[in-house]
């Protein structure tokens, strides 16, 4: 249901129509979104957690409930109200979390020790053909950015 709530997210982000919608009603759409963003921070992923897990479903709803709330504040002309700071704080939160404990320590050892370092050396083969797959088209197609421009990025930041 947010595969398809972001892809009408983004038909109307693309079509300059989102600032005309209802402020009010956008406002509300990012609150109910909020809450879906806060229930995938500080979820890790476990080795023996399968595709179709709880907890993987949870934080794949909470990356697409991000996502969704990133194409409405990527809208031109949105009312400055609607930028709110616990949103905002939120999703940063969120993002910079997932990667450290849950994508780059799949990419690079060295974030694995210092994020994960109890975790052993099979973790995330059930996940690993997914991942490379779905870190580069939401980052492509919300960021503007590849996963391997990503990869480079978050080394330099979080690592």
């Amino acid at each position: 249901m947010l595969k398809e709530l972001q892809a009408s997210l983004s038909n109307a982000k693309q079509a300059g129509v989102t600032s005309q919608l209802d402020s009010e009603q956008l406002r509300q759409l990012l609150r109910v979104l909020l809450s879906h963003v806060q229930l995938g921070d500080n979820m890790l992923l476990d080795e023996q957690d399968a595709a179709s897990s709880a907890t993987n479903k949870a934080i794949t709803a909470s990356l697409e409930a991000a996502c969704c709330c990133l194409q409405v504040l990527a809208s031109p002309g949105l009312p400055n109200s609607l930028y709110l700071e616990e949103l905002v704080t939120a999703l940063v939160q969120l993002a910079k979390y997932q990667l450290q404990y849950n994508v780059l320590a799949f990419y690079d050892a060295q974030c694995k020790r210092l994020y994960r370092p109890t975790s052993t050396a099979g973790m995330f083969r059930i996940l690993a053909p997914a991942l490379p797959a779905l870190v580069h088209s939401n980052c492509r197609a919300v960021w503007g950015v590849g996963s391997a421009n990503l990869h480079a990025y978050c080394n330099a930041v979080l690592c």
